[in-house]
């Protein structure tokens, strides 16, 4: 579970809490220990996490999809490529073996 970083403006209270990975979009919030006002966390540098390539897609099933029309149209299109270059690889294998 991430960590992340928080800083109420009110009372410059700072601190950070381990949340759930947000998959939705939504920001982070918590509740100022000090002021109790709801406030929303902060940037900070840190590693991130990539997860692509097809073996991926057997590990994310039943997760939700929250890409817009824009990005699925992308994804459309980087299927149809990987499917170009999947038969250009297999060509060229056959190429290579043939004596």
């Amino acid at each position: 579970m991430p960590t992340y970083k928080f800083h109420c403006s009110p009372c410059k209270k700072e601190w950070e809490e381990r949340q759930p990975l947000l998959l939705d979009g939504t920001k982070h919030t918590s509740m100022c220990p000090e002021c109790k006002k709801e406030v929303e966390s902060i940037p900070s540098g840190g590693t991130g996490v990539l997860m692509k390539g097809r073996k991926m897609d057997r590990y994310l099933e039943g997760f939700p999809d929250f890409t817009c029309d824009k990005n699925k149209k992308a994804e459309k299109e980087g299927d149809e490529l990987e499917k170009k270059h999947d038969a250009y690889v297999a060509e060229q294998k056959r190429k290579n073996e043939k004596p």
